[in-house]
């Protein structure tokens, strides 16, 4: 009986810790892509003309936000050069067209 008193008191304890913990930090902790249903991205290159879309779709009552990253790959490294973004309930689509150079891989 001792023992069931004291593993009791020593879990109340560390429950009222844990709840003090939470409280201090100030963060709301919610999981990303808990509505996050579907995605899609495609990139084409003709003519020194890339054109990219996206698309990305999530659950009713949330909001969903893409961003395309065109990239170059130079000196062994993949670097940014240009980038999108939409923002916008549901369903958000970008669709946008960047002139590039021969000679290198994107992505």
């Amino acid at each position: 009986m001792k023992k069931l008193s004291i593993l009791s008191i020593f879990f109340i304890i560390l429950m009222l810790f844990t709840v003090t913990l939470n409280s201090v930090e100030g963060y709301e902790i919610s999981p990303a892509f808990i509505a996050f249903e579907r995605h899609k991205c495609d990139l084409s290159i003709n003519n020194g003309i890339a054109k990219a879309n996206g698309s990305a779709m999530c659950s009713d009552g949330y909001t969903v936000k893409i961003t395309l990253y065109l990239q170059r790959y130079v000196n062994n490294n993949w670097t940014s050069i240009n980038n999108w973004s939409g923002d916008k309930d549901i369903y958000s689509y970008v669709n946008e067209t960047s002139t590039v150079s021969s000679g290198y891989k994107y992505r």
